[in-house]
């Protein structure tokens, strides 16, 4: 007669240490259901199993956590594996109870724990319903997408995010499991926007948006905008996409759609605009800018030459208008008003520098964490009623429209800005850290301080002027 033990779907995995671990990214929100309908069959992995090829014990433990592997999945030695891992599917034990178990020990006849394991993956991702993982050491970060998952008798060396509300609220743990790092609910990033209206585009494209921006209709809208913010697939790759068009369940395109935006800059890096058509100029900041199956009927500028040497499009796509390198210009075209758009903090040093431009702008929040000098003597292409060419030096922390208003403010943080050009001022923004002014006629327009201003010489002191809109927060005092 047939073992009663053949009561649960159960993999016995034979296991080796392969690989080490890596840095998790946050997973796709995909919950299969699938339910294994042979809820008595065991997969035995042999004892032999150790003789085989290293990669042969992960192979093993990955199909036996897949939604057509097993209820339950007992490791019999030591496993780590150097790759993400997905516990997926909906399965039944013979009380056609929705269960999945993930056992890290061994237990003789009577039930008694004869030896404990540890798993290392670096994210596992528990997508099936009612998992439990039981008495023993999983090392690396959990992402919870299901509900009611269970800690029994185990250790979690890493992090638990959860990625649902119902899936924090359902997690238990039993009094003997413990948890070295963190416990909290996460969003994911790469998420998809699909817009039909100018304010939810805009919301998407914004560092606060979705890696992917789908178009269900034609859009124009009036104004200039940005795509902005650093977003990663699930597989931890930087990618941003702009989808004009809709597809079929099979991926076929069904509808390509136009965007007309007067003006549009690319600032997140590896962005693509995919099987459609952009009416306006593009302005592409960042690296590997690509166009795919997509017409632009405007022109293609490139702000650094990392941008242009970068750019990328296939056979599909044209460019009806320039595509060339320059320099943004916000005011008259004189032939010393160039202008730097900077996103980046080595565009800034290199914009603020003796071989730099007059006017460095930045189209972003920009952190960096070395000290930096303003340095050189710039002229703005104008002269004064004497004739002489007039000096003068800017950092513009914000944006502005076509009728100079102004319609973004960022915040430049930088732990000491040393003033060595002449005529400098800083606009419309937020400093944070320390200026040491050494040049004269040193200027805060709108602009405030949150740190201090120190002066280097008597004249820098004497010189300097702030308008009322301006505030330094801490001392301003001469100290050479």
């Amino acid at each position: 007669m047939k073992s009663k033990s053949l009561l649960f779907t159960t993999a016995i995995l034979t296991v080796l240490s392969v690989g080490c671990a890596k840095k998790p990214v946050i997973p796709p929100k995909t919950v299969p259901n699938v339910v294994n309908t042979i809820p008595n069959a065991v997969t035995n992995v042999p004892n032999t199993a150790t003789k085989a090829p290293i990669e042969n014990a992960a192979v093993a433990f990955e199909k036996a956590i897949s939604n057509t592997g097993e209820s339950i999945v007992s490791l019999t030695k030591n496993l780590t594996v150097d790759k993400d891992f997905i516990v997926n599917g909906e399965f039944k034990n013979a009380k056609n109870i929705i269960e999945r178990k993930i056992n890290l020990y061994s237990q003789d006849k009577e039930k008694k724990i004869t030896s404990r394991y540890i798993l290392t993956v670096p994210k596992l991702v528990i997508n099936s319903p009612n998992t439990s993982i039981e008495h023993g050491t999983f090392k690396g970060d959990l992402y919870v997408s299901s509900k009611n998952f269970q800690l029994i008798d185990t250790v979690v060396n890493g992090n638990i995010y959860f990625t649902t509300d119902e899936a924090k609220s359902t997690f238990k743990m039993d009094s003997k499991s413990m948890i070295t790092g963190k416990q909290e609910l996460i969003t994911a990033t790469n998420t998809t926007s699909m817009v039909s209206t100018a304010a939810a585009f805009e919301k998407a494209i914004s560092n606060k948006g979705t890696l992917s921006i789908g178009l269900t209709k034609n859009l124009t809208i009036d104004k200039n905008l940005v795509v902005d913010g650093e977003f990663k697939t699930d597989k931890n790759i930087i990618e941003r996409k702009i989808d004009l068009y809709s597809q079929d369940k099979a991926k076929n395109i069904t509808s390509r759609f136009t965007l007309t935006v007067p003006k549009l800059t690319i600032n997140s890096p590896q962005t693509s605009i995919e099987h459609g058509l952009f009416k306006g100029d593009l302005y592409v900041s960042s690296k590997n800018f690509k166009l795919m199956d997509t017409v632009v009927e405007g022109n293609l500028y490139f702000t650094t030459p990392e941008a242009k040497s970068t750019f990328k499009m296939d056979t599909k796509s044209k460019v009806t208008g320039k595509q060339e390198f320059r320099t943004q210009m916000k005011t008259t075209p004189n032939v010393g008003n160039t202008v730097s758009m900077v996103s980046t903090a080595t565009a800034f040093e290199n914009a603020i520098s003796s071989k730099g431009t007059w006017i460095i702008s930045i189209t972003k929040d920009l952190t960096i964490d070395k000290n930096l000098l303003v340095d050189g003597e710039y002229k703005n292409g104008k002269k004064d009623a004497s004739g002489k060419d007039i000096i003068e030096r800017k950092i513009d922390l914000y944006t502005q429209d076509e009728e100079k208003n102004i319609t973004a403010k960022y915040t430049l943080t930088v732990p000491k800005l040393t003033i060595n050009s002449p005529e400098t001022c800083i606009e419309h923004g937020t400093f944070k850290g320390d200026l040491y002014v050494s040049s004269k006629n040193f200027k805060l327009v709108d602009a405030k301080v949150e740190g201090n201003v120190y002066f280097t010489t008597d004249e820098a002191k004497s010189t300097f002027k702030m308008d009322t809109k301006s505030i330094v927060t801490g001392k301003q005092e001469l100290k050479k």
